[in-house]
């Protein structure tokens, strides 16, 4: 075993690394937001996650995980990692000590903040009606419109688009819009900063789920469908990449019959099995560091 040692709120154990900034040992109970608990919670580091996604092959990535296995966590690591943030905030002092920014000799770190990102998190999108789906859909949708909403000052819009951006913004746009709204985005973001745009979409299938079991499976599908197809496969030059998180795969021949560049990576592949959960060695360690090395088997059970 090697000796543990401490250094800059950066805690390592055995090739694991904790993140404590405040010290305080405080688990992020009900937190899985990745900027929120960074300076108040212990994260167990899965930053090398950024580097799976940088060096994939395909083009959509399906990360398929049971519940309660960090996927919204993950997801939010992801978008602060590589969002070039609309509020101009540099997010880079939240990944230092973090493997990712020590991985290659510092390679990755030209990579943080510098593509623009679309982030969506569907995990409340759990309605009883078909009706209070698309109105939470479209709520999500006018949010993060409003989030770009720069993307008025500039001049990368005509004014049907601009017209269009503020009816979507302030929900007020057609079913045809919204459902043409992802891709749309991502074109405007492409075009204001010459880059192409990160799509990650966190609990795809919390909505799908939901309909399964409240009777309007086949609508939120044949939304979804054409929501999703159309940035991740019609968006072409717009989009760099994206990824999705779910519990499980909904079948190929619906949601995504029609991406030919999809990655699913389950609990049984492994490029990234320990990118998610924790392994023996991250629990040990974070026994070891709450003080309760003596406790390892009854956390791990």
């Amino acid at each position: 075993m090697n000796p543990p040692t401490s250094h800059d709120g950066i805690y390592q154990a055995n090739g694991v690394r904790i993140m404590d900034r405040s010290g305080d040992r405080r688990l992020p109970i009900g937190d899985d937001g990745f900027e929120s608990l960074c300076p108040r919670s212990l994260f167990v580091d899965k930053s090398m996650l950024v580097a799976d996604v940088l060096r994939g092959d395909f083009k959509v990535t399906l990360f398929c995980r049971p519940r309660r296995f960090g996927k919204t966590l993950a997801m939010t690591m992801l978008k602060a990692f590589l969002e070039l943030a609309p509020d101009g905030i540099s997010r880079a002092p939240l990944f230092e000590g973090l493997e990712i920014w020590d991985a290659d000799n510092g390679r990755y770190r030209a990579e943080q903040g510098v593509r623009p990102t679309v982030f969506f998190t569907l995990n409340s999108i759990k309605k009883a009606t078909w009706e209070g789906a698309y109105a939470a859909l479209e709520e999500k949708v006018a949010a993060e419109f409003r989030r770009h909403r720069y993307l008025l000052d500039g001049d990368s819009l005509d004014e049907v688009e601009r017209a269009s951006f503020k009816r979507i913004a302030a929900m007020e746009a057609s079913r045809t819009e919204v459902e043409s709204s992802l891709r749309q985005l991502c074109l405007y973001l492409y075009r204001h900063h010459g880059r192409r745009t990160v799509v990650l979409i966190d609990e795809y299938d919390a909505p799908v789920m939901a309909g399964h079991a409240r009777g309007y499976y086949r609508q939120v599908v044949d939304f979804l469908k054409g929501w999703l197809t159309g940035a991740l496969k019609d968006g072409g030059a717009a989009l760099e990449f994206a990824c999705l998180t779910g519990v499980q795969r909904i079948a190929k021949e619906s949601i995504f019959s029609d991406l030919n560049n999809i990655a699913v990576d389950t609990p049984l592949d492994t490029e990234s099995d320990e990118r998610f959960g924790f392994t023996r060695g991250e629990v040990a360690a974070l026994a070891d560091y709450l003080g309760h090395p003596h406790r390892y088997g009854e956390v791990r059970e």
